[in-house]
C-alpha cells in the first residue's frame, strides 16, 4: 500500500515469521513497523464481523488470491511454501466443495480465532525481549528508532490494540 519494494516472508516452524521490506523513508518504514501487529488484530476483527454476512464466500477467494500472490512474490523458505501451499489447498477445498458453504461463517470464526489468539500470543514475546533487550524486541526496537519513544511503549501499544480487538469481538459475538 506505501509503495515499499518487499524482499521476502519467513515462516517459521515455531510460528513466529518475519518479513524484510527495502525501505529509504523513515515515515513509510515507521508504518510498515506499526502495521503488522495492528493489521493482524484489526483482520481478526474483520473475519468477525463478516461472519454473518452473505459474502463470506468472497473471503476465502480472498485467502487464496493472497496465498497465490505471496508463493509467487514472496515466500522463500520450505516451511512457508509448504504452510501457504496447505493452506490454499485448505481453502480450494472449502470454496468448491458444496457442503462447506453451510459453515463458512463457523471457519471464519475459527481462523478469527487462530490470528487472533497468535497475534495476542506473539506479543508476549516481544515483550518480555523489550524488558531484556529492547534491540531484540523486532518492530518495537525499530519504531524505537524512528521515533525515539522506548521500545516498551510501542510493545505495550501492540498488547494493547490486541487486547482491544478481542474486547471488540467478544462483544460481537455475544450480542449475536
Amino acid at each position: 500500500c506505501l509503495g515499499e519494494k518487499g524482499k521476502e516472508i519467513k515462516l517459521n516452524d515455531d510460528f513466529s515469521g518475519s518479513w524484510t521490506t527495502k525501505s529509504k523513508s523513515k515515515c513509510k518504514a515507521f508504518l510498515v513497523s506499526l502495521s503488522g501487529y495492528t493489521m493482524c488484530a484489526v483482520v481478526s476483527y474483520l473475519l468477525i464481523r463478516f461472519m454473518n454476512d452473505e459474502y463470506n464466500k468472497y473471503v476465502f477467494y480472498f485467502f487464496i488470491f493472497l496465498c497465490i500472490f505471496t508463493l509467487i512474490l514472496y515466500i522463500r523458505n520450505m516451511f512457508g511454501i509448504l504452510w501457504v501451499t496447505g493452506f490454499l489447498v485448505v481453502n480450494l477445498l472449502i470454496v468448491f466443495i458444496p457442503y462447506f458453504s453451510e459453515i463458512y461463517p463457523h471457519i471464519l470464526y475459527i481462523y478469527a480465532n487462530i490470528i487472533m489468539i497468535e497475534n495476542f500470543l506473539s506479543t508476549l514475546p516481544l515483550l518480555h525481549l523489550n524488558i531484556l533487550s529492547n534491540k531484540k524486541a523486532g518492530d518495537s526496537y525499530l519504531l524505537q528508532k524512528a521515533t525515539h519513544i522506548p521500545a516498551l511503549f510501542y510493545t505495550l501499544f501492540f498488547v494493547t490494540i490486541s487486547c482491544f480487538f478481542i474486547y471488540k469481538s467478544f462483544i460481537l459475538v455475544f450480542n449475536n
